[in-house]
């Protein structure tokens, strides 16, 4: 990824990428909420999340009760907010693998727990990052047109 050229982007499947919410203004953070739909949407993610973003997702983990014994894990249902360190791509399970640092504060998961999220078709993510490149708004605005496209044609 470092030093790649621009991201390149597959044909798109009508059921595209929902645009909850972004935010982009010079001098400032940018932010983005979307919904995954299809697999192409999660190769898009994959192109826009970097190292040192902060995303944000529903996940699963192992915690422990608050007695701290032992064989009292169990797996849970999570919303974290990683600082990205790692970004993957897997074509054979469709989704992305984002390793990080918790950064913020959650009743199971301190602050500075590593933790890997994955993400694929279906999932709601959020992610900020200090600043946007033309490749990185060239993706989300694709899929924005896709989804438009896909609405006028149900119409």
């Amino acid at each position: 990824r470092d030093g790649a050229p621009a991201p390149r982007l597959r044909g798109r499947d009508p059921s595209s990428m929902k645009i909850l919410a972004s935010h982009w203004k010079p001098g400032e953070a940018a932010r983005a909420k979307v919904t995954l739909e299809s697999a192409d949407d999660v190769w898009t993610l994959y192109n826009v999340i970097d190292v040192d973003d902060e995303v944000r997702a529903s996940t699963t983990r192992k915690v422990t009760d608050d007695r701290g014994t032992s064989g009292s894990a169990e797996k849970r249902r999570l919303t974290l907010t990683v600082r990205a360190t790692k970004v993957e791509y897997d074509g054979l399970g469709a989704c992305v693998r984002v390793s990080g640092t918790n950064v913020a504060e959650n009743a199971f998961v301190k602050i500075g727990a590593h933790h890997t999220m994955e993400l694929a078709a279906r999932a709601t993510v959020s992610f900020a990052k200090s600043a946007w490149d033309a490749g990185h708004r060239a993706a989300l605005a694709e899929s924005a047109s896709a989804q438009k496209k896909a609405g006028e044609v149900a119409a």
